[in-house]
Order: structure tokens, then sequence, then C-alpha cells
């Protein structure tokens, strides 16, 4: 992916605002080497819209409060 396309998704994210938008770049982000594939995670885990988008489904957070997920195996009280 050139820099310039890089430069186009943020640019359609800045205009619109869209969570849809945000996760494009993010994806493209992630996928030249920019952005951890755990930041976008951990960004998705504390509730943010597009880094929830820009997740494979398999990765998605699930509907629990995001603490519980920090220790794997463990509740909370």
């Amino acid at each position: 992916m050139s820099d310039e396309r890089l430069r186009e998704l943020e640019r359609a994210w800045r205009r619109t605002r869209s969570a849809k938008d945000e996760a494009a770049w993010l994806r493209a982000r992630v996928r030249v080497g920019d952005l951890p594939q755990e930041r976008v995670a951990l960004a998705a885990y504390c509730g943010h819209p597009a880094a929830s988008l820009a997740l494979p489904p398999e990765d998605a957070p699930r509907p629990a409060p995001w603490w519980q997920r920090l220790i794997p195996g463990r509740e909370a009280a």
C-alpha cells in the first residue's frame, strides 16, 4: 500500500469523522506495519468504536467489562 493511499484514508476519516472510515485507516496502518494490531485490540477493548470495526470478527471484544479480559480465566468480583 502506498503512502499516498494511507494519507487518502486518513483524510477521508478526518473529513467524515465516521468510525467506518477510521477503521479503514486503522486496518491499512496495521497492514503496512505502522500500527501494532495489539494497540488496535486494546483500543477496542476500551470501547473505541473504530478499533472494534477494524479487528477481524474473531478478535472483536466480547460484551463484558474490559477489566475481566486483562487476566484470562479470572472473573471480576
